[in-house]
């Protein structure tokens, strides 16, 4: 799948879905002793990509991105303005994001060198440069909430910001207000996850200690243009593909998981949204003769 998204520039999308404490969570993020897809997707793609550092690519968190000229004066790294801004967050978020980070400290994960073999491969991925892009959103009782957002220190409870769904000039699908940060290392990435991950709703069940109460979208997006003509920036094509891993909540059964008030309301949400995306793929997959 990641060879299509960046050989044969096809986006792709992966999601887990299925019952409650069934190992959706645990696939797609994983711990620290053993990584899910999304740190071992990070981590294939740093090992394969190379790095647009002539050009300073920029995101309109609406699906479109320009290039500008890369003055080696500016400062350029919106990585370094999200860690800036994290560390103005009040005491006891920063507490929460430092804690989460010496959790993943440990994390190791090692690359299969087997398709490094292959020379036209190699070609292929040094003949551009790459500018790589986060999101992570989640849909929390039919809401849409940027799991990104960065905590206003002047107000003593965080509001979370609904976000809407909008359409772009080519009628593609986006998320208003959220962040698309744009990451130059591994390590950048990871921080930029495991912040939004440790914002994800989720309770503890009679079924699963960490229930996710939630659906989170993780996007990757990479930006290239061929390096073709060095000398001619402003007039190169930059082209878009993206990679999005979608961490479905689970369904619940009430007489199993023994839940009221507040995380009955949570499931009831979930599982109608569930069964309307079974009913949505239902419809369009064609029925087999």
């Amino acid at each position: 799948m990641l060879e299509s998204l960046m050989t044969e520039e096809k986006d792709a999308l992966l999601f887990a879905y299925g019952i409650t404490s069934s190992g959706k969570s645990y696939t797609i993020n994983g711990t620290p002793n053993a990584p899910g897809l999304i740190p071992r997707t990070l981590a294939y793609l740093f090992h394969k990509i190379r790095l647009n550092r002539k050009n300073r690519v920029i995101s309109n968190n609406q699906n479109g991105f320009y290039m500008i000229d890369n003055h080696p004066d500016d400062n350029n790294d919106e990585c370094w303005s999200f860690n800036e801004a994290i560390a103005s967050m009040t005491l006891s978020y920063e507490r929460r994001y430092s804690q989460t980070l010496k959790q993943w400290s440990r994390i190791r994960i090692e690359i299969c060198e087997e398709d490094d073999e292959e020379p036209e491969t190699t070609t292929e991925y040094n003949s551009k440069r790459y500018c790589l892009f986060l999101s992570f959103v989640e849909i929390y009782n039919n809401y849409i909430y940027d799991l990104l957002e960065i905590p206003d220190p002047k107000r003593m409870k965080w509001i979370r910001t609904k976000r809407t769904l909008m359409n772009d000039g080519n009628q593609m699908v986006y998320v208003q207000g959220a962040a698309e940060i744009q990451v130059n290392n591994l390590d950048q990435a990871f921080r930029v996850f495991l912040y939004g991950l440790q914002n994800r709703q989720i309770a503890t069940t009679m079924m699963n200690e960490q229930s996710s109460r939630s659906h989170s979208v993780f996007t990757i997006k990479l930006v290239h243009c061929d390096d073709n003509d060095d000398h001619n920036n402003h007039h190169k094509q930059l082209k878009v593909r993206q990679f999005s891993i979608v961490d479905l909540a689970g369904l619940e059964r009430a007489n199993r998981t023994q839940n009221m008030g507040k995380k009955l309301s949570e499931a009831g949400q979930i599982n109608s949204s569930l069964m309307t995306l079974r009913a949505y793929f239902s419809n369009f997959v064609p029925p087999s003769e």
